[in-house]
């Protein structure tokens, strides 16, 4: 029993240990992108005249603006919070696929992204808040989803299923 408790605790040193090693890279990675075409308009008092007007007649992504207009004030926020993102879809997508070697498969597709991916989605931070973070979301939903289903799979009764919606 001591030795189970032991490796588990171990296993749980070694997740939190790779996961803060991509999250340093990567953060160091994040601090080190410009800002380019509209980040400089977020960034600006145009961006707070849009706030102020509560994005009224420009577009309906609401957490997306808000998110873009605090990455645009400070290199070391965007940094920080554009690789916890990206850590956060590493680990949802090493959570969803549940097989031994996701984390390098995810870290490998995600080094190894296709040039126009990467500058229109990670390096230009206002399409970074707009797809890169709908993909966090969209595979966070996935993950509940799958563990929602698995608990629910021998259920014959399945009223909970509209929690999925």
């Amino acid at each position: 029993m001591h030795t189970l408790k032991t490796m588990k605790g171990r296993m749980i040193k070694d997740i939190v240990r790779k996961y803060a090693l991509l999250f340093v890279m990567l953060s160091f990675l994040c601090f080190l992108i410009p800002y380019t075409g509209d980040d400089w308009a977020w960034g600006s008092r145009i961006g707070m005249q849009l706030l102020n007007e509560g994005f009224a007649g420009y577009n309906g992504r609401y957490f997306s603006n808000l998110l873009e207009i605090l990455l645009t004030r400070s290199r070391i926020l965007k940094a920080v919070v554009m690789s916890a993102f990206l850590c956060g879809i590493v680990y949802l997508t090493e959570r969803i696929s549940d097989k031994k070697y996701s984390f390098c498969l995810s870290c490998f597709l995600l080094a190894f992204i296709p040039k126009n991916v990467l500058r229109q989605g990670i390096l230009w931070t206002a399409g970074y808040t707009n797809y890169t973070v709908s993909v966090f979301f969209v595979l966070l939903y996935i993950a509940y989803i799958r563990d929602f289903l698995k608990k629910d799979a021998s259920c014959a009764d399945c009223r909970n299923r509209p929690a999925l919606i």
